[in-house]
């Protein structure tokens, strides 16, 4: 009875709440990749939910980007670069020697992402959540790999992957659309110097590590979700030693490997022990220390500065949730493809 009525309640809510609608925003400087054409194609199949607003300070078909193709579910924002300096100027305080340099520092980009909720929150009216992703990233079907519930009951949800661990995933962060959110960046005291650094190789990489410790230290009312499992990077076969391939089929990016699904001495592709899992995640809250020293544990990634837990033990195929200061462990398994389709590529 207390089953049927948590479902009850469960619809109850999700009728009364909008429909989902995500504005994920990406900063083009200069040219459009030469890999537009397929990564807007893979767009097409999250519209309308995901919407990508693309924020270009050139015209939009430089580079290779002015091959026919159907974009009307992509959203550009032309700004061009002056306007774009005096917006992180103007909404930041950031100098504007500061601004220009950064601007013009290439892969230093990464570091405005923070930003990005408030310097272009003329933007996002009309979105449930916002996001930023990154120009490498093709995606799949968000809401079947993901699921709308996990956005509702979060206030983010970051795709970190096999290698990053615990942080805000630079390649895609989806946050509920609100003022708290949109300025986050605040709870870093230094947001200025550490997002606009341009010295050296013009990157601080403080998005995804020192701007999540700081988010963990002062926002303990935040619920976010770590979905580890939605990524398919090739780093994981380095760190498993478990050899894969991915198929784009019929519109779906399928990842294939034979068994067994673990090495000798290595972490395994897919979760071996549930209950060992869980007793982990318990472990490296109650003595993190402790868990790092073991030689008994199983780790894909350690996090020296970006959370208090230093270890993110089996990070593929599963979650992580926090929530009311404490982190759950959650799974979120890998469907598998049907008979007919796995014999199709194996043939």
């Amino acid at each position: 009875a207390a089953a049927v009525r948590a479902a009850a309640a469960r619809a109850a809510a999700a009728s009364a709440r909008p429909p989902l609608r995500v504005g994920l925003l990406m900063l083009i400087v200069d040219r459009f990749p030469p890999w537009w054409p397929y990564l807007v194609a893979t767009y097409a199949r999250n519209a309308p939910r995901f919407t990508l607003i693309a924020v270009h300070t050139a015209g939009r078909h430089a580079a290779g980007a002015g091959e026919a193709v159907d974009d009307s579910h992509v959203r550009y924002e032309h700004v061009p670069l002056e306007q774009l300096r005096r917006r992180f100027v103007a909404k930041l305080g950031a100098g504007e020697a500061q601004a220009s340099a950064k601007l013009s520092s290439g892969k230093g980009l990464s570091d405005l992402k923070p930003f990005y909720g408030h310097v272009f929150d003329d933007l996002l009216g009309g979105y449930t959540h916002w996001g930023w992703v990154d120009w490498d990233i093709l995606l799949g079907d968000l809401a079947a790999v993901v699921g709308e519930e996990a956005l509702w009951a979060s206030d983010a949800v970051t795709f970190a992957g096999a290698t990053l661990g615990f942080a805000w995933a630079g390649q895609l962060t989806i946050f509920r659309n609100s003022a708290e959110t949109r300025e986050l960046y605040r709870v870093d005291d230094n947001h200025l110097a550490l997002g606009f650094k341009s010295t050296g190789d013009g990157q601080s990489g403080w998005e995804e590590r020192t701007f999540l410790r700081e988010t963990l230290r002062k926002k303990k009312d935040l619920t976010i979700h770590f979905h580890m499992g939605a990524q398919m990077d090739y780093k994981a076969q380095w760190l498993t030693w478990v050899p894969f391939d991915h198929y784009w089929h019929e519109g779906r990016i399928l990842r294939c490997s034979a068994p067994p699904y673990s090495k000798d001495g290595r972490p395994p592709l897919l979760l071996p022990n549930r209950s060992r899992w869980r007793e982990q995640v318990e472990w490296i809250q109650r003595d993190p220390d402790g868990f790092y020293r073991s030689k008994d544990r199983v780790c894909l990634r350690w996090d020296l500065a970006s959370s208090p837990w230093r270890c993110c033990p089996h990070s593929l195929g599963v979650s992580y949730v926090w929530r009311a200061g404490e982190l759950r462990a959650v799974e979120s398994p890998y469907p598998e493809a049907e008979e007919a389709t796995r014999a199709e590529l194996a043939a």
